[in-house]
């Protein structure tokens, strides 16, 4: 008898140019943070980019995706985990304390072509050690 494992890879290969940032803290693509890390405004999670041609408003994207490839909402939308741009930025934001779901979240920023760069982050939460 013969056991066959296929193991899936996700390497990908990313510039400094994209990046995670929270509390000037720099995170890279697909790495682990704890959802309760995440607040609002200057508490936010950034997908950053270093040149602000990247992000002008001629090109599409600058979005963050759930786990389950939903649109993370505008602020104004009243949920409790929602984004908003800035010049070289989007910024994910996490209000009141909210518990958003947890798992692998990918963020959408055009590079200097205007073709749409996927950089991800992995959400999770703390779970209490029990004895």
């Amino acid at each position: 008898m013969y056991l066959t494992m296929m193991v899936y890879l996700n390497i990908e290969i990313m510039s400094a140019d994209f990046r995670f940032e929270l509390r000037g803290a720099v995170y890279l693509n697909n790495t682990v943070l704890m959802v309760g890390d995440i607040g609002e405004g200057e508490n936010a999670l950034l997908c950053f980019t270093n040149s602000s041609n990247y992000c002008s408003s001629r090109f599409r994207g600058r979005e963050f995706y759930f786990p389950n490839n939903s649109l993370v909402r505008i602020r104004g939308s009243g949920a409790n985990f929602y984004r908003n741009r800035g010049e070289q930025f989007i910024r994910l934001n996490r209000r009141n304390n909210a518990t958003p779901p947890t798992g692998r979240y990918r963020c959408e920023i055009p590079d200097a072509n205007g073709n749409t760069q996927s950089i991800f982050i992995n959400i999770g939460k703390v779970v209490a050690n029990v004895n």
